[in-house]
């Protein structure tokens, strides 16, 4: 009566920390070239959580909301994580690729942005 996959648990936890460090860091750039962006920002922070699947099971949501929820890639990987912990969860809704898709656009935007504002702070400094 353990974790059913650790090596599984261990891959989905490396996976939501890198989203929510490149995540991070791409709001960050975002924010040095668009201050004004915050609002928007503290708002999804919170739609993101609420859509997580971290208060409830995705197989509880309703069919026709449930497609809105499987956006948010925490959604997929906190299923992920339950079907590694819990032998008899299935994880159903989660998808590695769907995931991975996350992480490459926003190691991309992040990596963009990170030029673009350092090329405005270095302009700002001349």
């Amino acid at each position: 009566m353990g974790i059913a996959d650790p090596l599984g648990v261990a891959a989905a936890m490396l996976t939501v920390t890198y989203l929510g460090a490149i995540f991070g860091h791409a709001i960050g750039c975002v924010l040095v070239i668009a201050p004004s962006f915050l609002f928007i920002v503290a708002t999804s922070r919170r739609i993101l959580f609420f859509t997580s699947g971290v208060l409830f099971l995705l197989s509880d949501v309703p069919a026709e909301w449930r497609t809105y929820v499987l956006y948010n890639p925490l959604a997929h990987v906190i299923d992920l994580t339950r079907g590694a912990w819990i032998e008899s969860y299935s994880a159903p809704y989660g998808d590695v690729v769907y995931v991975a898709g996350w992480a490459v656009g926003l190691t991309a935007t992040a990596a963009v942005g990170e030029l673009v504002a350092r090329r405005r702070r270095l302009g700002a400094n001349r």
